[in-house]
This record gives structure tokens, sequence and C-alpha cells, in this order.
């Protein structure tokens, strides 16, 4: 499948997958934070788009969250557009990013600003390789929209952050190489850049203006992903409902119920890991929480079942429950149950 080129057809082909302005997954940190959760993305990218569209996808998912991310330090004054430190050391962003990086001083050449850098986590090419295993490419391409849309918004111009080397190839780090638009195009032709194609950056940046935050603090403080939250937000038909206890799935399922979004959920994750469900309450809680996920029209999947659990859980009365052994196959599962209902309506 060829990658969209023009404007606007590439914000219709976001939408088009349930990455428009409203989505949750252009909004939620989490997705820089836990490998678990963007490794499913990437399958089902993968699986549905093919690598070519998927990785201009997820380029363009990063470059949102990072231009929005940028306008917002810029906006509460914990920087200044355009204001470049002095040309001796390391340069440390003056707030905490999403996704951490590090960077050298920008230097100030022929074509404009240039920017060298690394991701020192390394998350991306972790979530590509638990999946895929060695990479024969660069596979951070959600890292290197989100540098992109940072770097852009923060210094004033459109800059473009491209891969040099990759944990997912075998590489020590995970280094990019940032310049402005211009410097790629006098350089010689890129096999990364030749794929992204051109990319019209004011219009990302007028929908990362539409996109509503999810996390007013993100840029101050970031914290870490919590898989015992009470509800985990991964795309916007896809939920998690983190078993802590009867009573607490219980209730956050009731305030699910009375919330008017909840007709567009696709698919529940009811994630069972560490619990141990007794024949009584436990069993009598996750029976309601299953009918009352199949009331909204919604696909229940269980996951992280427990030998102590597994006679409770056969005994359950839903006739044609979904089981996935894993976390992260219950996570693909519930988008491929999303992309099947998006594509029958």
């Amino acid at each position: 499948m060829t990658p969209p080129r023009n404007e606007p057809s590439d914000v219709t082909t976001l939408a088009s997958l349930g990455f428009g302005p409203e989505a949750s997954l252009m909004t939620e940190p989490k997705l820089f934070i836990d490998s678990r959760l963007l490794s499913a993305l990437i399958v089902e990218l993968e699986d549905e788009l093919g690598y070519q569209t998927a990785a201009r996808t997820l380029f363009l998912i990063g470059l949102t969250h990072g231009l929005r991310d940028a306008d917002r330090a810029v906006g509460q004054g914990l920087l200044s557009l355009g204001d470049l430190p002095d040309p001796v050391g390391a340069w440390t962003p003056a707030v905490r990013t999403a996704l951490p990086m590090d960077l050298a001083v920008p230097t100030a050449g022929p074509t404009g600003h240039e920017l060298r850098g690394s991701w020192p986590e390394h998350h991306e090419a972790a979530a590509w390789t638990s999946k895929f295993g060695p990479a024969d490419d660069a596979s951070c391409w959600l890292s290197a929209g989100y540098t992109s849309g940072w770097l852009s918004g923060t210094l004033g111009s459109d800059m473009l952050a491209l891969e040099s080397n990759c944990v997912a190839c075998g590489d020590e780090q995970c280094r990019f190489v940032a310049r402005e638009i211009a410097g790629w195009d006098a350089a010689a032709p890129d096999a990364q850049r030749e794929l992204l194609g051109p990319i019209d950056f004011e219009v990302f940046r007028a929908l990362a203006l539409r996109s509503p935050s999810s996390a007013p603090e993100l840029i101050e403080s970031q914290g870490a992903f919590d898989p015992k939250a009470p509800q985990v937000h991964i795309w916007g038909p896809v939920k998690i409902l983190p078993f802590t206890d009867g009573d607490q799935i219980l209730r956050t399922a009731e305030a699910l119920s009375r919330d008017p979004g909840t007709g567009e959920i696709s698919a529940v994750v009811v994630d069972l890991r560490g619990a141990v469900l007794d024949d009584d309450f436990g069993a009598a809680a996750i029976e309601r929480v299953l009918a009352t996920i199949e009331a909204w029209g919604a696909e229940p999947i269980l996951t992280g079942v427990s030998p102590l659990s597994e006679e409770v859980v056969e005994s359950l009365e839903s006739g044609h429950l979904l089981m996935r052994k894993t976390f992260e196959e219950a996570i693909a599962t519930a988008f491929l149950v999303s992309l099947a209902q998006r594509h029958a309506a």
C-alpha cells in the first residue's frame, strides 16, 4: 500500500484509522511509557497497513504529540520559542518531555539548525523487537515523529528527526539527527526521508491544537504507567479494566456505564494478572462485569488467568468468552475486534 503523500489526505487517513483529533491515542502519554502497549499498536498497524504506511502513521501520531506538548510548554512559559542555549556542553530540555531525549547542542549551518541526540530508554526499539525480533532498518518511527514535533514547536521551524542508529538493529543506542527540512532537502537522498515523503507541518500544527489534552500535567510531571489503575485508556474504542478487587472493578464498570461515550467502546480487556478469584464474590463480580460490557455492545476479553482462578473462569456463563494467555495477546485481539467492527459499520 502506498503511503499518503499530500494534505489533507494524511489527516483524513489518520481519522479513518481511528486517530482523529478526539481519539485518546492522539493524547495518551502512556504510549511513550509502556512498551507492551506500543508493541500491540505496532503489530496491528503492520498487519492492517503494511510496513511503509504503518511507519508513516506512527511518525504522524508522534508528530502530533510532539507539536502539542511543545505548544503547551511554550504557552505555559516553561520555555521560550526559538531560545537556543549557548553552544557549550550538552543541551537538556528545560522541561520533561513525554519521550525522554538526550540532545546535543544545536548548531547553525548554511541550511538552518541541526541537532543530534538519542532516546536513552530505547522504548520503541524494545517494543519492536519484542514482536518482530531484530530489525534490518530503523524502527523508531513514533519517536522520530515526536522528536520532530517537539523540536519544530520549540525552535519555531520545521524540524525533521530521522533515526541514525537503532538498538533494534544491534546498535548500542537509538540515535537521531534532526535538521530543518531545507537541510534534508539539500542533503543526499535518505531512505527514511524518501519513505516519509512530504509533510505539511502547518496542517499538523493545526491538528495538534485541535487535539484535547488528556494530561495537562504531562510537561511538568510524567508519571509511570500504572497497571493497577482503575481504568487505562489505550485507544478510543479499546479499554482495559484491571481486576484489583471485586468492589473496585464493579465501581469502575458502573461509572463507565454512565459515561455517554461508552457506546463507542468496541472491546474491553479484563486484566486478571495477580488476582485470585474465589467461588463466591470474585466469580459473581466478574460475571456481572462481563454482562455489563456485553450490554454496551462491546467484546470482553479475559487475560492473565492464574491457575488458582481457572476453575472459577471455566464456570462463567458467558458462552463465547474470549480468553488470551498474555496481556499483549489480549490487547492485539482487542485491536482486531475494534478494526473488524469499524470495517463492518
